[in-house]
């Protein structure tokens, strides 16, 4: 998604499914008031649901949220939106890549958040590796849904094609899968 103004004002599926996911689970985050804890969000986008949604279930005694994205657009306007907000940052992240050790992830966090995105394939093990020992993390994610089937219809057909050439990274691994949960854990064990 390279326009993030576009996508802000589209996202209203996408918030109101994170929300829910907060709503229901975020409970489940051991949070600690009695110290300073770092937070990770991967997967911000444009930066709203980061804002709207999970700053205010933060503990006031957070010593830092970092929203990271792979789109240095959804990045570079999420800073200019929220740039002004203290604690708060946003960074360019491909958690399925290797992680640069000049970025802002060197020290461990306390809590990982991905709403909503793909499942994770390699990037399970940067999600391990950027966890604190006593850290959790919040993944919800869509396993298969008929939309995956529409895009990979479009990416076969000859007018969506040139459209449609990274659908691979919009489409859950998990689409054709008949056990996507065991496959998941499998994968999340093997990564430690």
């Amino acid at each position: 998604m390279n326009k993030a103004y576009l996508y802000q004002k589209a996202n209203s599926l996408q918030r109101r499914d994170a929300k829910e996911v907060l709503d229901e689970f975020g409970h489940l985050m051991q949070w600690h008031v009695d110290r300073e804890e770092s937070i990770l969000d991967v997967g911000c986008g444009s930066g709203d649901v980061l804002v709207d949604y999970l700053l205010p279930a933060l503990p006031k005694t957070y010593s830092r949220v970092v929203g990271a994205d792979i789109s240095e657009q959804m990045v570079r306007y999420a800073r200019d939106t929220y740039g002004h907000l203290k604690r708060v940052s946003f960074t360019t992240l491909d958690i399925e890549g290797e992680i640069p050790p000049e970025m802002p992830l060197s020290e461990p966090f306390n809590h990982i958040t991905i709403l909503l995105l793909p499942p994770l394939g390699s990037g399970s093990k940067n999600i391990y590796n950027l966890l604190a020992d006593d850290g959790d993390c919040l993944l919800a994610f869509l396993a298969n849904m008929p939309i995956f089937e529409i895009y990979e219809q479009m990416a076969r057909s000859i007018k969506w094609a040139p459209y449609m050439k990274d659908v691979h990274k919009f489409v859950s691994p998990y689409q054709h899968s008949e056990k996507p949960a065991e496959e998941f854990w499998d994968l999340m064990y093997s990564n430690q």
